[in-house]
């Protein structure tokens, strides 16, 4: 697995970050030869160390127009991805460097939206019911009542109302 190891870190501890294929690839192009391959990462053309990132990245951002956004919002912009894309806490936990989980669950806060996949999975825990589960009539206030019907073989006790929205 290709790495990038930062030694400068927070907790003075050095992070080793795996790389997915698109950035190992686009490093490789900034040096296709592996015996200049060390050292930092961006210099400047002279070789020295090139200084903050940060002030390459609010000059970026200057020139984008882009307003109101830290450089640590890109950290957590990858966190958010990674659990949206199936990663799980204590991966992300590892790719971030967080000594404690609790620090991750502050990136595991999804919309509703990111979530129905997880719900879904609870789909065909139970046999299909051969009559119908639901009907359904128009309230008063132009919303749909779903009424559920209650069965003999329910694995959970059911309201017998709910609301769709």
């Amino acid at each position: 697995m290709r790495r990038i190891t930062l030694y400068r870190t927070k907790n003075s501890k050095p992070c080793g970050i795996p790389m997915n294929r698109a950035v190992s690839e686009a490093l490789i192009a900034l040096e296709p030869d592996q015996a200049n391959r060390h050292g930092w990462l961006f210099t400047r053309r002279t070789g020295a160390a090139w200084g903050q990132i940060r002030t390459a990245f609010k000059t970026a951002l200057a020139r984008a127009g882009i307003k109101a956004f830290r450089f640590h919002d890109l950290r957590h912009t990858a966190a958010s991805h990674l659990l949206m894309r199936g990663a799980t806490l204590p991966e992300v936990k590892e790719i971030l460097g967080h000594s404690d989980i609790r620090m991750t669950m502050r990136y595991a806060h999804l919309g509703p939206a990111h979530l129905r996949g997880a719900v879904d999975r609870l789909d065909g825990l139970t046999p299909a019911p051969t009559e119908p589960a639901w009907s359904h009539e128009w309230d008063h206030d132009g919303t749909i009542a779903v009424n559920r019907v209650v069965s003999a073989r329910a694995p959970v006790a059911q309201s017998d109302r709910a609301r769709v929205s």
